[in-house]
């Protein structure tokens, strides 16, 4: 740690001058305390805009979604009617193979 003696001057804990090395100490942690404030405020601005975007957004992606899910909707509905239709015709047409080939025996 950095301490001052009575003259003004910068002194380790051994009471010798260390000056140097003092002042390196406290430009590294200011430039880390720094480094550290600025990753935070990025941080924090990405996370505001992004609850922003979010706010901006929602009532278009819920219209979005309740639109691509009636079109889901509708389309299994109607494929669902196509096969349908498509059993009920097989059906028809192997019962009336099955009277005419039990007619032909």
């Amino acid at each position: 740690m950095c301490r001052t003696n009575e003259d003004g001057v910068e002194t380790g804990g051994g009471g010798g001058t260390v000056h140097g090395r003092c002042m390196t100490w406290a430009l590294k942690l200011q430039k880390s305390a720094t480094q550290l404030g600025l990753f935070l405020f990025f941080i924090v601005y990405t996370a505001v805009g992004a609850k922003i975007f979010q706010a901006l957004e929602h009532p278009a992606e819920v219209e979005s979604q309740e639109q691509a899910r009636k079109m889901l909707l509708q389309q299994r509905s109607q494929f669902l009617h196509t096969l349908n239709d498509v059993t009920s015709f097989n059906e028809s047409t192997n019962t009336h193979e099955y009277q005419v080939s039990s007619s032909v025996r």
